[in-house]
């Protein structure tokens, strides 16, 4: 913890010339007799409705993981997100699961949006302007869904000349170039492959298995101004992850490919009185195993596959639009043969057709209070079963003046598309399923949040606070192991529990906008329990991923003009697990028997992370830069989960770490 006491100290402190090095900027956009201001501070910002950007040029001053500086790993660090242990690709808001978040590039979906592990997500931080993150769904234009909505946005500016970078790093590589193509046409092209296998196979084999993975990710924006009114834009993804994983003291080999595509076109159209945006999407995810384990061949199939078209129109006070979307789910299954001979595949698809139509307006009640109302109207069709919610919102808004605003915020939520597996590595044992399949029906949630942001006067610091509590119903809880697989189907009734649960909690965050040391620092108190009542699972637990506290740093110190330094710190509560009270040995076969479900907790997590940067101009159009990071400084070691190894006649419960204690990494950026 000291540590973290030292990154805070040094945060705090300002410059006696911040204010002159660099200046914030007032934007001013009049509509009619409607004035709408925002401050534009930092790196990190909020709007009125509580929502977050954060700007991805801070990412080229963000510490690295083996060259990488990911936006959605380090969104973990804004308030109101959980940190991460190493093996967990989760992103949990407000105490709410993977699957309840929306993640989108411009506004059109991507399923599977983090590389195994979470270290790395599918978005190239290079290729977008900024990240735009909504945790208060207080309007009827958000997707169905109970948690946040996660937005990349790409840059809408045409570029005179030709720009981009190349970043060279330990186990990928990656590079945007922006091409000019007339002066209101711009393509950017960016790409990332990894050869984590060339240089560090030795440390991805251990006593027990060897494994072999990589990935990849290419994105395409075509951004066109056709005139001054109307601007066109196309956006394609496709990326892929690609693992082998062999088990000496077993005949197991398990071959795993798994990856996401997504295109998407959006005609904006911008007239005196109203702005509309047309929207057509096609989003895939789709995963091909294959698990051969003595004589045993098994398949492991499940996709996601989304065909859409949005419409919005925007005027002064009223927003309205309607959304429709044709989904093809295949829940993951066992396709099983014997004697190592092919599996055969009989085909689950389940199609299902979802339509929606809202509307939002908004109440000048006062000169400084304005009340924001939202509803949402949903269809969801699946198997011959029809499901019909309502999505209403409430929000008001207290702006008296330029340094401080409020916002009082309430919203029912629905959701028909659910994300359940074995793990939350984001490997293929996660999967969607969809309402109409094994009973399962919509989930719901009710969110109520206040939100406090101040300015202070020179605009060098900012302090925000939010409070939320959400009531979820529905949840989805899933029972099974991997074995599971061997015995039945995963969409069996029987591997799901359903229940409730209720989050809340509290955060402040004190923002450093300007000057050579810029950041934030953030602290978070939560708490989240689950209700069942099945056979499988009876009473009020604690949520897997809760943790009570959590101490975030951010940190970017411009030292002079060719040295940066950044530094990040966490410190959280321990997360929630289930420990076995003791074993009895039956014929040869090991059964524990478990303490009460969640009743333990891990140790708390802490970690810092720092990297240094170097600037070296190579001429008038080329810079390089070279980066330094180290990935947990101190050696900390931090416990992630337990697991039961066994090995021959010995049979242990043991605490699971990361591979590396400390984890350094050096890459070196070219930017013209």
């Amino acid at each position: 913890m000291r540590g973290l006491y030292l990154i805070a100290y040094l945060f705090v402190l300002s410059e006696a010339n911040a204010h002159t090095e660099s200046s914030d900027t007032l934007k001013e956009v009049s509509l009619d007799s409607v004035v709408v201001n925002s401050i534009v501070v930092g790196d990190l910002r909020y709007n009125k409705s509580g929502a977050i950007h954060l700007s991805m040029s801070a990412m080229n001053e963000m510490p690295k993981i083996m060259g990488n500086a990911d936006p959605i790993h380090y969104s973990q660090m804004l308030p109101g997100i959980s940190t991460n242990g190493e093996y967990d690709a989760g992103i949990r808001v407000w105490g709410c699961e993977t699957g309840h978040n929306y993640v989108s590039i411009n506004n059109s979906p991507v399923y599977g949006v983090e590389h195994m592990m979470g270290l790395f997500s599918v978005m190239n931080a290079s290729h977008f302007k900024s990240m735009h993150l909504q945790k208060s769904l207080a309007s009827g234009s958000f997707p169905d869904c109970l948690g946040a909505v996660i937005d990349m946005q790409t840059d809408r500016d045409v570029k005179d000349s030709v720009s981009g970078c190349l970043d060279i790093g330990l186990i990928s590589s990656q590079g945007t170039i922006c091409l000019p193509v007339g002066k209101k046409t711009c393509i950017t092209l960016s790409g990332r492959y990894s050869y984590l296998n060339l240089l560090y196979s030795s440390f991805l084999r251990n006593n027990e298995q060897e494994t072999r993975y990589s990935f990849y990710d290419t994105n395409i924006n075509l951004t066109s101004h056709l005139d001054d009114r109307n601007t066109l834009v196309i956006d394609t993804y496709m990326g892929g992850d690609d693992m082998k994983l062999m088990l000496d003291n077993s005949s197991m080999r398990m071959d795993m490919e798994w990856g996401s595509q997504m295109i998407a076109a959006h005609w904006e159209n911008r007239g005196r009185s109203m702005t509309m945006d047309n929207g057509i999407f096609f989003s895939r995810y789709h995963n091909n195993d294959d698990v051969v384990y003595s004589s045993l061949r098994m398949q492991l199939p499940s996709s996601i596959a989304e065909l859409g078209y949005k419409f919005n129109a925007r005027m002064s006070s009223l927003s309205f639009g309607c959304n429709g979307s044709l989904l093809w789910v295949e829940p993951q299954r066992s396709v099983v043969a014997w004697n190592s001979a092919s599996a055969s595949d009989k085909g689950n698809v389940v199609q299902a057709k979802e339509i929606s139509m809202y509307a939002d307006y908004t109440f000048g009640i006062s000169r400084d209070i304005s009340l924001v109302t939202g509803f949402k109207e949903s269809a969801y069709f699946c198997n011959g079963k029809g499901y019909y919610r309502s999505s209403p919102s409430l929000s008001i808004i207290y702006d008296p003046g330029y340094w401080y605003d409020a916002s009082l915020c309430y919203s029912h939520r629905n959701q028909f598309l659910h994300q359940t597996g074995v793990s939350s590595l984001n490997t293929p044992l996660e999967y969607w399923t969809t309402c109409g399949v094994s009973g399962i029906e919509p989930q719901s949630s009710d969110a109520l949040s206040l939100q406090l942001r101040l300015r202070m006067p020179d605009t060098i610091y900012s302090l925000a606070i939010e409070g939320y509590a959400k009531w979820l119903g529905r949840q989805l809880e899933y029972n099974g192991t991997i074995y599971s697989f061997l015995s039945s189907e995963t969409d069996n009734a029987a591997l799901y529990s359903v229940g409730s649960g209720r989050n809340y909690g509290v955060s402040v965050t004190l923002s450093k906008n300007t000057g050579r040391l810029r950041g934030w620092i953030g602290y978070a108190w939560s708490k989240g329990f689950r209700t069942f009542d099945t056979e499988y699972l009876s009473g009020t637990f604690p949520s897997s991923h809760n943790r009570d506290h959590e101490l975030n740093v951010v940190a970017t110190w411009r030292i002079c003009k060719k040295w940066d330094v950044g530094i990040t710190g966490v410190y959280a509560s321990g997360t929630a697990f289930t420990a076995p009270k003791s074993y009895m040995i039956l014929q040869n076969t090991l059964i524990p028997h478990f303490d009460s479900h969640n009743a333990n907790r891990l140790s708390p997590y802490y970690r810092i992370d720092a990297s240094v940067n170097y600037d070296m101009p190579i001429n008038r159009r080329l810079h390089g830069i070279l980066n330094l990071s180290i990935y947990n400084l101190t050696g900390h070691a931090n416990d992630l989960f337990y697991y039961m190894s066994i090995k021959k006649d010995t049979y242990q419960y043991k605490c699971m770490r990361f591979v590396f204690r400390v984890l350094p990494s050096i890459s070196y950026s070219i930017r013209f």
